[in-house]
């Protein structure tokens, strides 16, 4: 098999006997011996190109997906209690930990990339090597293949140099040289095309992390857990509330047993079953129930409804619950009712069963079947009860020692009220209430969802017979509320809606006497935390043009140690840069023989004699040039340009 062989390429323009290339055949078998350090700068590249770039990629890929927090299967178990915060976001990536730690990691790649591209470049010499040598072989004929001289000063700058400063010079060399530049040939384009290459990439990799940077931000992530526990968080009936209809007939029935549903009615009057609840309830000190307001937005309806304190409900939890709400509605019956000062009292006649006078600020209250107020609920079978709407009117008076009213004045009266001699302002209203059976969600603190459906009047009579017979339990708070609103209402319809809320609170706060706590129909924990939010976009683009970066480097390795096998593109390699064009100038052409690599190639290397390089003027002092001086010791005069 015939040795391999190198070439040198002399540049020296004041040598007429290298003018050519010359190309020597060693028949020794020292010729094998050329050039080997290849590999180390194969090796090396390699290594600085994939090995940083690949091991912070991966690193910065652990943190990502390592830490990566996601909605688990159980999110959405409760349809009812989903919330934006809780559904997959298809266009980010959530993870754990803080956005600039992520973030440091990422960046140490983007800033890596542009400085490695000399090692992209030292890769891509080898085939670039070999395509000089496979034009120079061509010969003379073909010499339109070999680069200018400022083409090969271009195509060092590539090689050796700053990738964006040859950039540059290329590209002015392109567009302001005009007519009198050479084509460019195939050396140039390819050693151009590589440079570009190599730059974009580290320039993609930076951009995809600057992209990364703007775009990552720190955001609350929600996660739901389903509790299976039985939290009370729901009320139904007490056991002695399903035994009948409740009405007054029928708790009256029960009083000498233990099955009393809400109160018991005896010769000394009217006592509740336990009175600690109503009266905790309505001082809101309650540990087992509070009365809640909730005006429905569907409809607008504002209901009273019994809830969990305040105080016993995790701020974390999010439930479905069976509760009882009602709606009470009243409005105005002054003038219907014919009310009519009669000397110091006065006097009032919504129907026969709701008339008489009034003398005083106390609140006259009476319970019907229907609205025409004509049929009392205590004259229905003895244990049918009442209704569901059951109805009320309220006859009452405030005196506060002006002639203000809500929505009217001495000068502008309102005929919803009429003053009497004493100065007291009297009125009549009629209120409506509906007791409901309620199933509600509340997520995050807020009510989501509030379905009523009609209680049946089992349920309701538990609330209307203990309103109607207990009356200390509702006249204290009613008659406070309506001298509130007397004062802060500005008319009547404003001033009949403050009466309505304030007998639904009261009347459901009775009511508890027959509830109980419940398991929660359904029930979740939600845990909200800070993490950071990582684009798909920006975070894909990194990792793409970090990985591209590697693939490159990767192909060209492979091409590297492909075309390397050649003991000439190994020389031509060695001897394609600022280094080899320095030692062809100034070196002896014998150290190449023996060199292994482009550090042999100089005498300094070796530790004989060297030159000391200057750079000297003719006589004119209009043209300057390299020049060789021996050194100190070996030169007695002046300037010996070797040659």
């Amino acid at each position: 098999m015939a040795e391999p062989s190198y070439v040198t390429v002399n540049l020296n323009p004041k040598s007429t006997d290298r003018q050519d290339v010359r190309r020597e055949e060693e028949a020794t078998p020292s010729s094998t011996a050329g050039v080997t350090s290849h590999r180390v700068i194969i090796a090396t590249s390699w290594f600085f190109v994939t090995l940083p770039i690949t091991a912070l990629t991966i690193a910065f890929l652990v943190m990502v997906f390592r830490w990566r927090v996601t909605h688990n299967v159980n999110d959405g178990l409760y349809k009812n209690l989903e919330i934006p915060s809780t559904e997959d976001d298809n266009h980010g990536v959530y993870v754990d930990l803080n956005a600039s730690t992520i973030l440091f990691v990422a960046s140490w790649a983007s800033s890596l990339a542009p400085m490695l591209t000399g090692f992209l470049m030292a890769l891509a010499s080898f085939p670039i090597a070999r395509q000089l040598s496979s034009n120079i072989r061509k010969g003379q004929a073909y010499s339109s293949n070999l680069p200018t001289p400022y083409q090969l000063a271009l195509t060092l700058k590539f090689l050796d140099g700053s990738a964006l400063a040859a950039i540059w010079s290329w590209m002015m060399y392109l567009a302001t040289w005009g007519k009198s530049r050479q084509p460019q040939t195939p050396l140039l384009v390819t050693t151009s095309i590589v440079a570009l290459l190599a730059t974009v990439l580290g320039l993609l990799v930076s951009a995809a992390d600057t992209w990364l940077h703007l775009t990552t931000t720190t955001v609350p992530f929600t996660q739901v857990t389903p509790i299976y526990d039985s939290m009370g968080y729901s009320f139904g009936m007490i056991s002695q509330c399903l035994k009948n209809n409740n009405s007054i007939a029928a708790q009256h029935e029960v009083i000498y047993s233990n099955d009393i549903c809400s109160f018991s009615l005896s010769g000394q009057g009217t006592f509740l079953r336990q009175p600690s609840i109503t009266l905790q309830m309505l001082s809101n000190l309650s540990s087992v129930a509070t009365v809640y307001t909730h005006t429905r937005k569907s409809d607008g309806i504002p209901y009273t409804y019994l809830g969990v304190p305040s105080e016993i409900l995790s701020k974390d939890h999010d439930f479905t619950a069976h509760s009882y709400a009602a709606h009470t509605s009243c409005h105005m019956m002054t003038k219907r009712c014919g009310v009519k000062t009669a000397s110091a009292s006065v006097r009032f006649n919504c129907s026969a069963a709701f008339d008489g006078f009034i003398d005083s600020t106390d609140l006259q209250t009476a319970f019907f079947t229907d609205e025409t107020m004509r049929k009392s609920s205590s004259l229905r079978g003895s244990t049918y009860g009442t209704d569901n709407p059951y109805y009320l009117g309220l006859a009452s008076a405030e005196f506060l020692g002006d002639d203000t009213v809500p929505g009217g004045n001495q000068s502008n009266p309102n005929d919803d009220f009429v003053l009497s001699l004493h100065g007291s302002q009297a009125y009549v209203m009629g209120c409506k209430n509906t007791i409901y059976d309620l199933e509600y969600d509340q997520v995050n603190g807020s009510i989501t969802r509030f379905d009523t459906q009609i209680s049946n009047t089992s349920i309701s009579n538990i609330w209307q017979s203990t309103i109607a017979e207990y009356n200390l339990g509702y006249v204290q708070p009613v008659k406070q509320a309506m001298t509130a609103a007397f004062v802060t209402t500005n008319s009547s319809d404003d001033f009949a809606n403050e009466v309505a809320l304030a007998f639904g609170r009261a009347n459901m706060a009775l009511g508890a006497q027959g509830i109980e706590s419940r398991p929660t129909l359904a029930l979740q924990e939600r845990r909200t935390t800070l993490v950071a939010r990582l684009p798909v976009a920006p975070l894909v683009a990194m990792v793409a043009f970090s990985l591209l970066f590697v693939v490159t480097g990767l192909l060209l390795t492979a091409l590297a140690m492909w075309v390397a096998r050649s003991q000439e593109v190994r020389n031509i390699q060695a001897t394609l840069g600022i280094s080899g064009l320095v030692a062809d100038r100034f070196e002896q052409e014998g150290l190449k023989r023996e060199a292994k690599s482009v550090d042999g190639f100089f005498a300094e290397n070796t530790g004989r004699t060297t030159q000391r390089v200057a750079i000297e003027t003719d006589k004119e002092t209009t043209i300057y040039r390299y020049t060789a001086w021996k050194d100190k010791a070996a030169s007695d005069s002046g300037s010996d340009l070797l040659r």
